[in-house]
């Protein structure tokens, strides 16, 4: 069965599924939803769901916001797929709220990775500073214990 040929909100599924157990498709007993019915049922969805009902699905009949149903056989399968939009709108929905939540943890990370790199830039600089401190210091020495062997440009091992 074609139900929905667009997407609707949750909200819209919820009132279609009310309005379905009000007629109740399993008894004999309700065939009318009068209009003051319908907005207690559907609320400002009313009107775009008995619209539906009638033009898109062929139910019964829509006048003045009172509406019939003929073909109580077809509320039954269009309520699961009232339930399997609503689980699709959730399905959506966590599906959102998880991609977000990896977008926070990327960004997070990305924070993290310039302060490493900055803390590492810093200590890089100030280890530069110190080797060439340390460089000075040997040549230094290397001039007080070994004299002869940096005067005659001889290597040493």
């Amino acid at each position: 069965m074609i139900v929905f040929i667009m997407e609707h909100s949750r909200e819209f599924y919820e009132s279609v599924i009310r309005v379905i157990d009000y007629l109740n498709p399993y008894s004999k007993g309700v065939w009318d939803v009068m209009p003051d019915k319908g907005q207690e049922l559907a609320g400002d969805y009313w009107p775009e769901i008995g619209r539906m009902f009638k033009e898109d699905l062929h139910l019964g009949w829509f006048e003045y916001g009172k509406f019939h149903i003929n073909k109580r056989e077809q509320l039954a399968p269009l309520r699961k797929d009232c339930e399997h939009a609503i689980e699709k709108i959730d399905k959506a929905e966590r599906d959102r709220k998880l991609n977000n939540r990896g977008i926070k943890v990327a960004m997070w990370c990305a924070i993290l990775g310039i302060i490493i790199s900055i803390v590492s830039f810093i200590w890089t600089i100030r280890t530069d500073n110190r080797l060439d401190e340390m460089e000075d210091r040997v040549l230094k020495l290397e001039q007080v214990v070994f004299p002869r062997q940096l005067n005659h440009n001889i290597p040493h091992q």
